[in-house]
C-alpha cells in the first residue's frame, strides 16, 4: 500500500478549504487583532516572494509593520484557545 497525505484526498474531494478553516481564521493587519496571535502559514509578500512570517511564529509590532509595508490583506492564524 502506498501512503499520502489526507490533504490530497480532500482537496481531491473538494472539501479541504472548508476542513482547512477549522481551528484557523483570517485577520487583517489593520487593526491590531493580529498582535500576539500564532500564524497558520507563512505570510508572503505576493510581489517579492519574501516570507515575512513563517508558519507557527507569533505576529509582533514589527512583523504587523512589516505586513502593512508588503500590502498583506489577510494572515491566517491559529484562533485561540
Amino acid at each position: 500500500t502506498r501512503k499520502f497525505p489526507l490533504t490530497t484526498l480532500l482537496r481531491a474531494l473538494g472539501t479541504f478549504d472548508h476542513a482547512r478553516n477549522f481551528g484557523y481564521e483570517w485577520l487583517s493587519p489593520e487593526g491590531d487583532e493580529l498582535l500576539g496571535r500564532t500564524t497558520a502559514s507563512n505570510v508572503v509578500n505576493t510581489k517579492t516572494g519574501e516570507v515575512l512570517l513563517e508558519l507557527g511564529e507569533e505576529v509582533t509590532a514589527e512583523a504587523l509593520a512589516a505586513f502593512r509595508a508588503a500590502g498583506v490583506t489577510e494572515v491566517e492564524v491559529i484562533l485561540p484557545p
